[in-house]
């Protein structure tokens, strides 16, 4: 037997998971303690295959919906690496 399909519930549990990681690591980052964020990308990529997979309901615009909050969060992360590497840039002195 194989392994049965996520259903919308366990994407939903899955993407929210990942979105509360990306808020942790964005406080994290804030304060200036880098994580390991390398899992995200595989993870994501395996929400959106996911995501595809299931029929079309209210079940799955929910769940894209969520995709676009975590998008958002991710973007907001990327800022804040960026301004981390910034704060970096200026305490040392590197141009």
């Amino acid at each position: 037997m194989g392994k049965r399909p996520p259903t919308a519930s366990d994407i939903e549990k899955k993407l929210q998971q990942q979105t509360d990681f990306i808020e942790s690591t964005i406080t994290k980052v804030r304060n200036g303690v880098l994580s390991d964020i390398r899992p995200l990308e595989n993870a994501v990529q395996d929400a959106c295959k996911e995501i595809k997979e299931l029929p079309e309901s209210e079940d799955r615009a929910r769940i894209e919906a969520m995709m676009v909050d975590m998008t958002g969060k991710l973007e907001e992360l990327a800022k804040e690496l960026m301004d981390y590497q910034e704060r970096l840039k200026k305490n040392h002195g590197i141009d």
